[in-house]
Order: structure tokens, then sequence, then C-alpha cells
């Protein structure tokens, strides 16, 4: 496994809790650092999507101390209807691993929104206006494993667990695989 960006090389890897939303290691966006960070550069492979990256972040959840949860759901991309997103299979395998529910289609948007890497909106309001919940069965009376590969400024990350809950979860907790840290960030680092 190549993944790498501090505690990877335990057997157990800890998620880090930063307001609310687990992650687990930094993403270098627009910063020298990204073309020298191995774990960023996977998140950008996962992305595309590769198949290699989606198995070591496969592999990599497999072996991380998760909270309980009975069903994954993911954030869907900024596209409507998407042909094949890295973090919906990785979330499809991992439900198929851990014998959970397989919530991964469960949010759905429903236009096209302009993508938050590219300096888009980034206020909750516009993926609850885009998204829906499609099969809230699913997820009705559910802890739910939310997925989402970065969490930048939180907002998606919100707007999805609060239609998950409208639906009738349980409990949300949130999963990002990597927080973009730019530089002077005030959000605190991996120890």
């Amino acid at each position: 496994m190549t993944i790498t960006n501090t505690q990877v090389q335990q057997s157990v890897i800890e998620p880090v809790l930063c307001d609310g939303v687990m992650f687990f290691g930094d993403y270098w966006r627009n910063d020298r650092r990204a073309d020298s960070d191995t774990f960023s550069k996977q998140i950008l492979q996962l992305k595309q999507p590769d198949e290699k990256a989606i198995g070591e972040f496969l592999n990599m959840l497999g072996s991380a101390a998760l909270p309980e949860f009975d069903a994954i759901a993911c954030v869907p991309t900024h596209r409507f209807d998407p042909q094949y997103s890295g973090v919906r299979e990785l979330g499809q395998r991992l439900a198929l691993r851990l014998s959970a529910i397989d919530a991964t289609r469960c949010l759905f948007r429903t236009v096209n929104v302009p993508k938050n890497a590219y300096g888009a909106n980034r206020r909750a309001y516009i993926h609850l206006e885009s998204v829906v919940v499609r099969d809230g069965e699913l997820v009705a009376g559910k802890t739910v494993l939310l997925l989402d590969d970065v969490l930048t400024t939180g907002s998606s990350m919100r707007a999805r667990c609060w239609l998950l809950n409208e639906a009738g979860a349980k409990e949300v907790r949130p999963l990002a695989l990597a927080r973009t840290v730019r530089l002077f960030s005030t959000l605190p680092t991996r120890p």
C-alpha cells in the first residue's frame, strides 16, 4: 500500500476528528507540497477514478478504527447522474466488505452545479437545493457513515448530513478521506 500521511504505517489507522468530521490525512491543493505528497496524489487518482487508488483506500478503511454504522452513503459529485465515481465505488465495496447497507446512491444530485474545486459557491443551500434523498428506507432508523473524498469548507457535508437526518437516519457520521489544507490555514494539523 502506498498511501502515506502520518499514522498510515500503523496496523490500525485512527481518523482525526475536526469540527465533527472524521478524516485521515491532509490534501494539499494548489501548493508545492501537492507535487510531492503521496496521499494528495492518491486522492486525485481516486477522483479519476483509478482502480488501484480505490483498492488502496478500501484497504485503508478496512483496517481503520471506524465508528459503528449500519449503512454507507456517499456525497455525490457536482454532476447530475455521473457515469462513475471513485468515492461511490469505494463506498459500495466497503459496504460489501463490512456487511453494511449500501446506501451509496441515496443522495442524488438533480442538477449540475459548478465544481467546488474551481471556486464555486460553497454555501450549504446550493447543495440542499441540488440534491435529494432517494430510497430513504435504506437510511431510515440507521446509523449512516457519510463518505466523501475531500473536505474543504464542510458545507456539502453539513447539507448531506441534514438531508439524511430529514430522511430519518438515526445518526449520520461524516467521514472524509482528506481535508484540504491551505497555506496559513487555522485548521489543526495532524500530530
